[in-house]
């Protein structure tokens, strides 16, 4: 009898390509959701940006969490790639710290941060 082969995790693209294709994914889901959103209130309260924001990092975790199971190793630059928007709205944007803006992406860091560790741990487990 032949040994069933281990299929390679999505056809074997580098985890540094699957970090950019979810960035830039992150960035498409962001601006779709956000914009339709953007005039959503609640309670008087503008809470559209909290919505796409907490939405894109879910989906950036659950990312985060599949690529650094597969390759633990990555866990360092698959966070900083996939969350590059992020980032660099916090170098860039001269708001960013004085609004919520912060306090959005510090929620998407963080969701994503943990995600990657629990990742990297159970892909740790399954290796040994």
């Amino acid at each position: 009898m032949k040994k069933k082969e281990k299929g390679r995790f999505l056809f074997g693209i580098p985890p540094i390509a699957l970090a950019v294709i979810t960035a830039v994914i992150s960035i498409i889901f962001l601006f779709a959701i956000g914009y339709p959103l953007d005039s959503f209130k609640f309670n008087g309260m503008l809470i559209g940006a909290w919505i796409a924001h907490i939405s894109t990092g879910i989906l950036i975790s659950i990312a985060c969490f599949f690529i650094c199971r597969e390759y633990p190793k990555s866990i360092w630059y698959v966070l900083i790639i996939s969350n590059a928007m992020g980032i660099l709205s916090a170098v860039i944007e001269p708001n960013f710290w004085i609004t919520n803006m912060w306090k959005q992406n510090l929620c998407v860091w963080v969701l994503s941060f943990f995600s990657a560790v629990i990742g990297a741990l159970v892909g740790k487990r399954n290796l040994a």
